[in-house]
């Protein structure tokens, strides 16, 4: 890539040299073209205004006036021709413009003709002279001919133009070399070291980092900082698995186990009280029958293989039946708990069943910690459909309150009264986002203890 970048540079500086060196010379040449046709013009005017000296009294004289003229004024040819009233020429005009296509119709008219042709400068200028001085010329020019004064100029080369041209030319592709081998450099360099980390990011090795500094180009660092962030989250996406594996185990290990130990006293006659090891044995598998149902809504929700039936829901009566259905778990641990609403009809735009869920969920973490009562209350707040559960047990630390919405996530608030799958909080942050709304944990500032768990689902529109 590196190669790539550095010729596809210095192919851009060596074309725009390229077209610069053609349109300058080509503009000099036009320029010095346009010049030297102004100045032949001049030159050949000065001596046309003042024809009589070129036909002073004899053809000798003529002639050593025509050859001063033309060493002075280094022309390469100067003669005077004689034009036709048919257009031909009855002198030679020189092999420069012997084959040139002229305009006779315009020097006949009085007209002067200039141009370039074949590296040669010329001009025609016809000559306002009488039948005595056209005579006395050399070669002498009919009467009823039009004199015309030829006068032609080498066009000289920019001397070293091209040359210098070249030398710049090479300086410059020289030095654009320089400079694209510089920032293909520093360009691909950063994008190099991110290939080979994330390759090794890829094979498993999560402690690479790429150095970034404030030197690089805004873009490449921004992508290694987001390279460096994304390892962060491996790092802790891993940590989270493994610790949420560790959970896992560790919960299905526990009931397992007491199921095991019951049902192999059961099978050697060691337990006298069946009943109760029946009890156990089947409060276990519910458990585990719990956790694993658990662990599959939370893959589905991870996976987003669910569907929902989102509508209009009047959440309110929901809140009713939670409450009543987890009033036996209430009175059997000897707590309190009750519905509050303001009145007004909480509609919100959800799916009944699975905002029955999340209050369940709510309601069996409530009680889990609960000292005395649970408070469930529905409200509308702006947009907002927002429902708590309130509990008065030990709170959770400021620090830990976004947090507790990970699966197995263990916090400072004390022992659970029972033994959950550790999956319903993050069960209940799952499903609130799905429908569009979110949850949130709250403590109280002040030592009365407790905790909070808000959810919120936009408010249905009414008609």
């Amino acid at each position: 890539m590196r190669a790539r970048l550095t010729f596809a540079i210095v192919a851009v500086v060596a074309a725009t040299l390229l077209v610069a060196t053609i349109g300058s010379l080509f503009l000099i040449r036009r320029a010095a073209v346009t010049t030297a046709e102004q100045q032949l013009n001049a030159e050949a005017d000065f001596i046309g205004n003042d024809a009589g000296v070129l036909a002073p009294a004899n053809a000798a004289g003529a002639r050593r006036v025509m050859a001063t003229l033309k060493a002075v004024g280094n022309y390469s040819q100067l003669q005077i021709v004689g034009l036709s009233l048919d257009g031909t020429f009855s002198g030679s005009l020189g092999p420069v413009l012997n084959h040139a296509a002229l305009p006779t119709a315009t020097l006949l008219a009085g007209g002067q003709v200039s141009g370039t042709v074949a590296g040669y400068v010329y001009v025609l200028i016809p000559l306002e002279l009488n039948a005595a001085q056209q005579a006395r010329l050399d070669p002498p020019i009919a009467s009823d001919e039009t004199p015309v004064l030829v006068a032609t100029h080498v066009l000289h080369k920019q001397v070293g133009g091209v040359a210098w041209f070249i030398v710049l030319g090479l300086a410059s592709l020289a030095l654009a070399t320089a400079v694209a081998f510089y920032l293909a450099r520093r360009f691909t360099r950063p994008l190099v070291e991110a290939v080979e980390a994330t390759e090794k990011i890829a094979g498993g090795d999560l402690g690479v980092r790429l150095h970034v500094t404030t030197n690089d180009v805004p873009e490449l660092a921004e992508l290694g900082t987001a390279i460096n962030a994304m390892s962060d989250a491996l790092v802790r996406a891993q940590d989270q698995q493994r610790q949420f594996l560790l959970s896992v185990s560790h919960e299905l290990r526990t009931p397992l186990t007491s199921i095991r130990g019951y049902a192999e006293g059961l099978a050697d006659g060691t337990i006298e009280g069946k009943e109760s090891a029946y009890n156990v044995i089947i409060g276990e598998s519910l458990r585990l029958e719990r956790l694993v149902r658990d662990l599959l809504v939370l893959g589905q929700l991870d996976a987003r293989r669910f569907t929902l039936e989102l509508g209009p829901s009047d959440v309110g009566p929901l809140l009713d039946r939670a409450v009543e259905s987890w009033q036996p778990e209430a009175q059997a641990n000897g707590l309190e708990i009750g519905a509050a609403r303001d009145g007004a009809p909480l509609v919100a735009v959800a799916d009944a069943d699975r905002f029955a869920q999340i209050l369940s969920n709510l309601l069996e973490n409530a009680l889990g910690f609960a000292r005395h009562r649970v408070v469930v209350r529905g409200d509308v707040q702006g947009p907002l459909v927002v429902v708590t559960v309130t509990d008065d047990g030990p709170g959770i630390p400021s620090a830990q309150l976004a947090q507790v919405f990970t699966p197995h996530f263990t916090t400072d608030r004390g022992r659970r009264r029972d033994r959950g799958s550790g999956l319903g909080l993050a069960i209940v942050a799952e499903l609130a986002e799905a429908m569009g709304g979110g949850a949130r944990a709250e403590s109280p500032a002040d030592d009365a203890g407790g905790t909070r768990m808000v959810v919120w689902l936009p408010l249905a529109r009414q008609g």
